[in-house]
């Protein structure tokens, strides 16, 4: 399971009341018993008899199953979710399947969004430190070739949400940003492009070309500070180069928290800065790594 050619995907798509119901008892078990009043709220079950209505829920969901393939979409192995499911005078017994024991297969099934667990792959599967998304694939992801025509809408209803699932259930560190044609408002974007964080892992193996430990006065010494740096490590004062830098920096300094830690990517650098108002705020630079 740790191949990173495979892919995990379902046969039929999880319900909004099915991935609730995953969240709320505990998959680490084999076989897990939940009470049925708990039952008819999380699948919100209102017609009576409400034994009967929930029975074929729980059949749908019975049905569906996960399926792994190779990167050529080879079917290398199905298996069911819930191996079976009975009735016992106020409660329902569930025998989930031993395979979705598998660390990464839980995360999967506890996501609250619908396609988390695609960016979940995704981006476990990449050896990139970036990973650029075109808005193509971003709609094939998203299933969504024939709607939303605005990116805002595909980030307010859907890039948003995904990104909480992935750092919250997903334990990613991780953000993104848009891929733009110029640094304007209205600038056409291409896709997105994803910044695995440094914070609890990369950065432990990997060593910064450059450290500042220093006390700033406020946030403006701190931007200040930045751009020096930057310029040093390019090479290159001119107005373009640092215009392009500055533009996108200046937004998230401004809005970083006290003992916050910023990882901004730009180019071939990875800025990391842990600001501490009262102490020394600590700066670490990295060269990032391009797959070949």
């Amino acid at each position: 399971m740790e191949n990173k050619n495979i892919f995990i995907e379902f046969s039929k798509k999880l319900s909004k009341k099915e991935r609730d119901f995953l969240r709320s008892v505990d998959i680490s078990s084999s076989s897990v018993t939940v009470h049925l009043e708990t039952l008819y709220k999380i699948f919100e079950v209102k017609e009576e008899p409400k034994v009967i209505e929930l029975e074929k829920l729980l059949f749908k969901f019975f049905s569906k199953n996960i399926v792994i393939t190779d990167s050529n979409l080879n079917l290398k192995k199905r298996f069911n979710i819930l191996n079976s499911y009975f009735f016992e005078k106020d409660y329902v017994t569930f025998e989930f399947s031993s395979h979705i024991l598998n660390e990464k297969i839980k995360k999967i099934l506890k996501f609250k969004e619908r396609y988390s667990y695609r960016f979940y792959q995704e981006i476990l599967n990449s050896e990139k430190n970036i990973l650029n998304i075109s808005m193509n694939n971003l709609r094939d992801i998203l299933e969504i070739q024939e709607t939303y025509d605005r990116f805002y809408d595909i980030e307010k209803n859907l890039l948003k949400p995904i990104f909480k699932d992935l750092t919250t259930i997903g334990e990613l560190d991780i953000e993104y940003e848009k891929d733009k044609v110029g640094e304007y408002k209205s600038a056409k974007i291409l896709g997105i492009k994803i910044i695995k964080d440094y914070k609890n892992s990369e950065t432990n193996d990997v060593k910064p070309v450059f450290t500042l430990t220093k006390t700033f006065k406020n946030l403006f010494e701190l931007h200040s500070e930045l751009m020096e740096i930057y310029k040093k490590l390019k090479g290159d004062s001119s107005y373009i180069s640092n215009y392009h830098f500055n533009s996108k920096l200046l937004v998230k300094i401004y809005n970083i928290k006290n003992d916050e830690t910023l990882v901004y990517t730009y180019k071939e650098f990875t800025f990391k800065i842990l600001y501490r108002k009262d102490l020394p705020t600590i700066i670490e630079i990295f060269e990032n790594l391009e797959d070949e």
